[in-house]
């Protein structure tokens, strides 16, 4: 009888142990779920971020697109406005000092 008492205590301390491991495993899995969430969550944040800066880069791009036609426009009037005046001094001719 001793005998069986004895195994039943060694069984109820083994029993015991793994019932204290399960929980561990268990306390660890949520930890690694919880952490995994976490960063499930940081790579959402990160990728509607991403795509922000995505479609802010678009629109400094169409932005510096328009700038340079306008730049381009406005270097032709310049261009267009030095040969009206080349011409215009060209047809006034010297002008003869008065004395």
């Amino acid at each position: 009888m001793e005998e069986y008492l004895a195994n039943m205590r060694t069984l109820r301390s083994y029993m015991n142990d793994l019932e204290e491991e399960a929980a561990k495993r268990s306390a660890e899995e949520q930890r690694q779920r919880t952490a995994i969430d976490a960063h499930d969550s940081d790579i959402a944040l990160v990728r509607a971020q991403a795509k922000q800066v995505s479609n802010e880069a678009e629109h400094l791009a169409k932005a510096r697109a328009h700038v340079c036609v306008e730049m381009a426009e406005k270097q032709g009037r310049i261009a267009s406005l030095e040969v009206v005046g080349a011409t215009l001094k060209q047809l006034s001719g010297p002008k003869s000092p008065k004395g």
